[in-house]
């Protein structure tokens, strides 16, 4: 792990909550002495620091709606500065899905040849909305519910409803797992991005009607993101979603 955080550019593909946990554990084994030694549920300054995103080895990107042009040249301002030979320095990108093309491109020329000593983390929960060319110059690492990747969404306790045929018309099971969920506006529509990768997989080996529910159930939750919840809004958005979606069977 400690080796790991140090590569030049990687991308994080996963729930919000996961994937920050992963980068924190990685910024501490770089950071923390005791981290690195296989230490866990350290406290010590230095790992408070790095989850209180306080650190003055990284500089955490966090833009509460689409990527600006602003939030990029953060990196350009900071890189000016030659780092000595053994030091390190983190930037760590939430939720680059929001890149549009200028700051995407604006980010490229960087992740291209990155400055000696600077490394990138990017982090998604859709690697698919990337520039392929960004994708192919990063490290990327899948994390989900299980070990075998979006497959395992069926696993989720709120997805399992829409997935499972036990549970496919169960309401009010479907509002307590939403209830105890909690889940919010982001964390709602990253978990509808998994759905909808699962099912893209399963038109690999689905066919005739099978394969025409599927594609109904995929357009279904994109244009249900066309229309994301709002603050506040993520029960009803869940409530409606359930509601209505295709049956797959």
């Amino acid at each position: 792990m400690h080796n790991q955080s140090l590569v030049p550019a990687q991308l994080i593909v996963g729930p919000t909550a996961q994937t920050q946990s992963h980068v924190e554990m990685l910024l501490q084994k770089n950071f923390c002495a005791q981290a690195r030694e296989g230490a866990t549920g350290c406290f010590c300054t230095t790992c408070r620091k790095i989850k209180n995103r306080q650190h003055h080895g990284i500089v955490w990107i966090s833009p509460e709606k689409d990527y600006s042009v602003d939030d990029v040249d953060i990196i350009f301002d900071r890189i000016r500065f030659a780092l000595d030979p053994d030091q390190h320095f983190f930037f760590v990108l939430d939720n680059v899905s929001t890149l549009n093309a200028a700051t995407a491109n604006r980010l490229l020329k960087v992740l291209e040849e990155p400055p000696l000593g600077y490394h990138f983390i990017l982090l998604t929960s859709n690697a698919e909305t990337l520039l392929p060319t960004i994708v192919s110059r990063c490290l990327v690492t899948e994390l989900g519910y299980g070990n075998s990747g979006t497959k395992d969404v069926r696993m989720h306790p709120l997805a399992s409803y829409f997935f499972d045929a036990r549970k496919r018309h169960d309401l009010l099971g479907f509002e307590v797992a939403l209830k105890d969920q909690a889940l919010n506006d982001t964390q709602s529509t990253e978990l509808v991005h998994l759905m909808m990768a699962y099912l893209v997989s399963l038109l690999r080996t689905a066919s005739g009607a099978g394969y025409e529910r599927v594609v109904r159930a995929i357009q279904f939750l994109n244009d249900a993101l066309k229309r994301p919840p709002q603050s506040g809004s993520a029960d009803l958005f869940w409530k409606y979603l359930f509601l209505h979606f295709p049956e797959l069977v």
